[in-house]
């Protein structure tokens, strides 16, 4: 790539942050002339080769496979670049995943690790259940035909009882709140990956119902093993629900402790159970997926689970979905799957190694990605100066949150306080919007209500 070459790219790139394109860009244009509070940001791109060089040679890369994976010749630096970044802010210190084309892939492959480390580690059980399910069937071809046919059914009840065993392990049961509290894309992801989806109700905010949890929990059968994929709203775009991951997982837990105990007298008392029975209902196995598209990056600020945890990952959070372009505003629609690095390779054991591509194929669910993509992702994070603290993020919010709060106080010209839903006040997060915008809004409102009392006096 010659010098010209190189200055028509970067002017392309500039261009882009120069000119609102839609919502998910217009952060920029709040960054240069809407906040009052940021000083000027250097905006150009210096990006910066693994050999120290600096030019755009590797920037424009595709990527394959797992940025993470030292042995892979065609992983891009910044994609890798880009999972530490968020990593580190959500509290990933040794992180795995990578960029997504959209949304809707990053939930997908998130649901995807969850069902893939699920089956793994149910792989003794599940080899156990086969073997059992082959002996069965040979023991009905060793019988003689003049054996009785009582003897031959109830083989066929074990074959059947065993098959089903095997299924309700191969087929993890996803549990999610009832859309649109829970993106389509999970359910969609549920769909194409045959799990079996249980929907549990929502508390007036939209957050899950964890009495309903409790009873749905307890539906299933208390001496069979069961794979769970409990999908978890972090503040979603339609109504910015919020599960509270440290009471679901009590409940959880409350419930696998009540199978010892049985009730009576109005007292709980342990259950004697077995060695065979405590080992069963241990075979009930959970993991916990957040997505976190649009709140994702203002967790740590925000805190919405308060002080009492230092991250997410600490209190069981085993996968989630962080959009690049919903709040941070990049300029191609874009996200993150993010997990830890433990996770994915007790997921991915075994071959994945493909030959013509000289690399394993895990961790990342699609083939061949673009390098664009990161590098306008790691070149918005740069700039918004997230590798280094959180200071610019946290102003960002805070004017956010200043928005929020100012539309509130205008709807409550018009409406009752039990009128407005703080919900719904999410949408202002999107940049483009500032309090002339929100006055025009209202002042349009007003016009509304008034003509539609004019009509009405003169009907």
């Amino acid at each position: 790539m010659n010098l010209e070459e190189q200055e028509t790219r970067k002017k392309w790139l500039l261009y882009l942050n120069e000119h609102i394109m839609s919502y998910c860009q217009s952060i920029m244009t709040m960054i240069y002339n809407k906040h009052p509070d940021l000083d000027a940001i250097d905006t150009t791109f210096y990006p910066t080769n693994s050999d120290g060089t600096k030019n755009m040679a590797e920037s424009f890369d595709l990527s394959y496979g797992d940025p993470f994976d030292l042995n892979n010749p065609w992983k891009n630096p910044l994609e890798k670049e880009v999972v530490e970044i968020l990593g580190k802010l959500l509290g990933f210190q040794d992180m795995s995943g990578y960029v997504t084309a959209s949304e809707c892939e990053a939930n997908f492959s998130c649901i995807w690790w969850c069902k893939l480390f699920l089956l793994e580690k149910s792989n003794y059980k599940i080899k156990e259940l086969i073997e059992s399910i082959e002996a069965a069937k040979q023991d009905i071809k060793n019988l003689r035909r003049d054996e009785e046919f009582q003897l031959r059914n109830l083989k066929n009840q074990e074959i059947y009882e065993l098959s089903k065993q095997l299924k309700n392990i191969q087929q993890p049961i996803l549990i999610c709140s009832r859309p649109p509290y829970t993106d389509i894309s999970i359910i969609k992801a549920a769909q194409v990956m045959h799990l079996k989806t249980c929907y549990v109700k929502v508390n007036e905010d939209g957050s899950m119902n964890t009495q309903s949890l409790r009873v749905l929990l307890n539906e299933f059968s208390k001496d069979q093993a069961f794979n769970f994929i409990i999908s978890l709203n972090l503040g979603t775009q339609i109504g910015g629900s919020f599960d509270d991951l440290l009471t679901i997982r009590k409940v959880i837990q409350e419930v696998q402790q009540e199978f010892f105990f049985q009730q009576k007298d109005g007292q709980y008392q342990f259950n004697n159970y077995g060695e065979d029975q405590r080992k069963q209902i241990n075979n009930w196995n959970f993991v916990f997926h957040g997505d976190a598209l649009l709140y994702g990056p203002t967790l740590t600020i925000l805190k919405q689970y308060g002080d009492q945890i230092k991250s997410l990952r600490e209190e069981g959070l085993d996968t989630m979905s962080i959009s690049l372009w919903k709040f941070l505003g990049c300029q191609i629609p874009a996200a993150v799957s993010l997990t830890y690095k433990d996770f994915t390779d007790f997921a991915f054991q075994g071959d994945n190694f493909i030959e013509y591509v000289s690399t394993s194929d895990k961790v990342a669910f699609t083939g061949t990605r673009s390098g664009l993509t990161s590098m306008c992702a790691v070149h918005l994070l740069k700039t918004l100066k997230i590798d280094k603290n959180q200071e610019i993020l946290r102003k960002l919010i805070q004017y956010d949150m200043s928005l929020a709060d100012y539309l509130c106080q205008r709807l409550l010209q018009i409406f009752s306080q039990d009128q407005i839903q703080r919900r719904y006040l999410h949408s202002v997060i999107f940049h483009n919007v500032n309090k002339e915008l929100i006055d025009e809004f209202i002042e349009e409102l007003l016009n509304h209500f008034k003509n539609s009392n004019e009509n009405t006096s003169r009907i």
